[in-house]
């Protein structure tokens, strides 16, 4: 069902699910941040995976945005996450 969804709103899921961790984020509640964080992950993987994505432009971008949360996953990032969702 995802790949029925324009890019628009597939990003718009995924900046959802950045603002939900952002906002555990800011309460300091690790359980929740990581769930959305997680969803936001594997919203991501799933554009990756679309073909919609898979242009010269787009590819690098999507897998980058993955990149970087992966990053706030492993802790090697712990600044405001809701940077990336500015990005977006």
């Amino acid at each position: 069902r995802w790949q029925t969804f324009s890019k628009h709103d597939q990003l718009l899921h995924i900046g959802a699910a950045i603002i939900r961790a952002s906002n555990w984020q800011k309460e300091n509640n690790e359980k929740y941040f990581k769930f959305c964080l997680n969803e936001a992950l594997s919203l991501t993987n799933l554009c990756i995976q679309d073909l919609k994505w898979q242009d010269e432009i787009s590819h690098p971008q999507i897998l980058s945005l993955y990149q970087e949360l992966e990053k706030f996953k492993s802790g090697e990032r712990k600044d405001n996450i809701k940077i990336l969702y500015q990005a977006l």
